[in-house]
């Protein structure tokens, strides 16, 4: 998918990506852009971002976790992040998830993957993780504001909130 992106796109559109994770990805793209005459450095990577500012962390890191798992749960997105270095965790998952383990399949998770591929804390944490996916090529920014109040106007008003306190980070 990345190599027919660079071999007939002009970009590509990414979900549930860690920075750290994408310059490998980008090199299957670059390399398909430059065997089809291509320029790779006019390659546009947008990344779909989930972003929690200024929420409680437990809950966040609790509801990325299964709306993650439920994913992993999914064949072809189990593979894309056994392809990208999470191969145990999206294994263990899977295998749980499909026994009807569903306590297992979500602590299968590592914390670490959480903070990975999701965007969660302060307004300073999420600018500096941002930041982060800029260094690594991203492009575009397509940020998926999450707030986990009670009620839609306590979700509307937090989530213009962490738009302008992201904004000023």
């Amino acid at each position: 998918m990345l190599r027919i992106a660079g071999e007939i796109g002009d970009g590509l559109i990414t979900n549930f990506i860690a920075p750290a994770r994408l310059p490998a990805m980008l090199d299957h793209t670059r390399g398909a852009m430059r065997a089809a005459g291509k320029e790779p450095s006019n390659l546009d990577v947008v990344a779909r971002i989930l972003i929690a500012v200024d929420e409680d962390e437990a809950t966040a890191r609790m509801l990325f976790r299964r709306a993650l798992t439920a994913y992993l749960t999914v064949p072809q997105y189990n593979q894309f992040f056994r392809e990208i270095g999470y191969a145990e965790p999206a294994a263990a998952a899977f295998d749980a998830w499909h026994k009807g383990d569903r306590k297992s399949a979500l602590t299968a998770l590592p914390e670490e993957m959480i903070e990975d591929i999701f965007v969660f804390g302060s307004a300073a944490q999420c600018r500096k993780r941002l930041d982060d996916y800029a260094r690594a090529g991203i492009t575009t920014s397509a940020l998926q504001f999450n707030s986990f109040a009670a009620t839609p106007q306590e979700r509307r008003a937090k989530i213009l909130k962490s738009i302008e306190n992201i904004s000023a980070a």
